[in-house]
């Protein structure tokens, strides 16, 4: 059978009280460029594979075309820094994602300064 008080909820006095010398870890603090969130809004959608391999081309392609209009020399260090981001890495790993995609988008518009 079942216990008489099986389901049953302590009263409120009864139940335990968290430890009043446990610390609380305080949340997390936005970044100090993020814009602030509206508590109804959904929080932003992570990377997806075929967003950062889209970018990750785009990118590709705007060094390639630096290279064509200005030069080897030009184009050079960023196309170290590009050789340097761990693309396969982010495909495979979505919590570096994120990381990868600041990296290409930084490099994206350096690389579209240099071609003005």
């Amino acid at each position: 059978g079942t216990a008489p008080d099986a389901g049953r909820r302590a009263p409120a006095d009864v139940r335990r009280a968290p430890d009043a010398g446990a610390r609380r870890t305080p949340p997390p603090a936005a970044a100090p460029d993020a814009a602030p969130r509206r508590d109804d809004e959904p929080p932003p959608a992570a990377p997806t594979k075929a967003s950062l391999t889209a970018l990750y081309e785009q990118v590709g392609t705007a060094i390639d075309r630096l290279h064509r209009e200005r030069g080897a020399d030009a184009a050079a260090s960023f196309k170290r820094r590009y050789e340097q981001i761990a693309y396969l890495d982010a495909v495979r790993n979505p919590d570096i994602r994120v990381e990868v995609m600041k990296r290409l988008r930084a490099l994206d518009g350096e690389v579209a300064r240099a071609l003005r």
